[in-house]
């Protein structure tokens, strides 16, 4: 009888989960197109990119395009149209993916409202401090929560489906073999490891290859953009309102919630800590390949850093309600 109820409590918390979810991933959906598009992404963008033609290697992350292609054959309607569509339905799986995260770490009560807070970052990186659009960059955060769980289940074989589907989505995809060295180097063999970690790098570097070869043929597959970079930050020094904007936008990345996981420390979950491990070579092929005043790229942070943060917020509140009930007591 006891378990009935709460099977049913369980599916009602779940349908409103799902409900919310959907809603808030139309909504973050709408601004974030609002502002991208209004901004100068168009038709011909779309068209490039679903076409295999576009000339940049933006190209290269060929899975939203295929997927849009696929729908455009069976559904002749508007790209625009359709890249919305696949951007609210990736949203609502990135919510769904990031509770299922938590629920590693915390409570399932708590997992459920916390991984609201996801939105809060997304908001920040994509709407406040962003105005270009690139379809693989909301399901490059899905594929990389799903990595992370399964890397911290060691289900090597779900890992391996979703971390190939990953790099057919988005070259970052290479993050998620740092995240396993980081995580998994004192607890599994080192031949294992080893075996692991070759294996992601071979799988990689040959549907890399296969996409410059059968695909986008005279497509630069590499954008260097060191000399860039380096002029970016000489430029700051400069002091004049682009060092402002640029200060403002790089030191608001992410809504500022990495400031909040000193404060549990301590008590943070040793996945999260060597996880943080990853901002080392993350930054550092950002600034070989990437645009350092461009807070979209940094997709794959977004769980790393509001994973310890959401653990803070926790912490900090739990502590809080127990002074309060002790002080009730009292």
């Amino acid at each position: 009888m006891i378990k009935k109820i709460l099977m049913k409590q369980d599916i009602w918390k779940d349908a409103f989960f799902y409900g919310a979810s959907i809603l808030c991933a139309m909504l973050f959906t709408r601004i974030y197109l609002r502002i991208t598009w209004g901004a100068g992404v168009g038709r011909h963008l779309l068209s490039e990119l679903t076409s295999f033609t576009h000339d940049s290697p933006h190209q290269y992350r060929i899975l939203i395009p295929f997927l849009a292609r696929v729908i455009k054959t069976v559904i002749p309607v508007d790209l625009i149209y359709i890249y919305a569509f696949l951007t609210t339905i990736f949203t609502f799986l990135l919510l769904i993916s990031y509770r299922e995260y938590l629920f590693c770490f915390f409570p399932r009560d708590i997992a459920y409202n916390y991984s609201f807070l996801l939105l809060y970052p997304l908001f920040w990186n994509y709407c406040a401090l962003n105005q270009i659009y690139l379809p693989s960059d909301i399901p490059a955060i899905l594929f990389f929560v799903l990595g992370l769980i399964f890397i911290f289940k060691e289900n090597w074989r779900l890992y391996y489906l979703f971390y190939l589907i990953s790099t057919l989505n988005r070259d970052t995809s290479l993050f998620l073999i740092f995240a396993f060295l980081f995580t998994k180097f004192a607890k599994l063999k080192k031949k294992e490891l080893f075996f692991h970690a070759s294996f992601q790098l071979m799988i990689w570097v040959s549907i890399k290859y296969l996409l410059a070869k059968l695909f986008i043929r005279g497509v630069t597959p590499v954008s260097y953009q060191l000399k860039e970079n380096i002029t970016y930050l000489l430029s700051l020094l400069k002091f004049n309102s682009f060092t402002f904007s640029a200060l403002l936008s790089f030191g608001f990345s992410f809504g500022l919630i990495w400031l909040l996981i000193p404060f549990s420390w301590k008590t943070q979950p040793d996945y999260f800590k060597k996880l943080l491990f990853v901002l080392i070579p993350f930054y550092c092929f950002v600034f070989l390949f990437g645009t350092l005043g461009e807070v979209r790229i940094y997709n794959e942070l977004i769980p790393i850093l509001l994973a310890p943060a959401t653990y803070s917020i926790y912490n900090l509140l739990s502590f809080r309600l127990g002074k309060e009930e002790g002080a009730k007591k009292a």
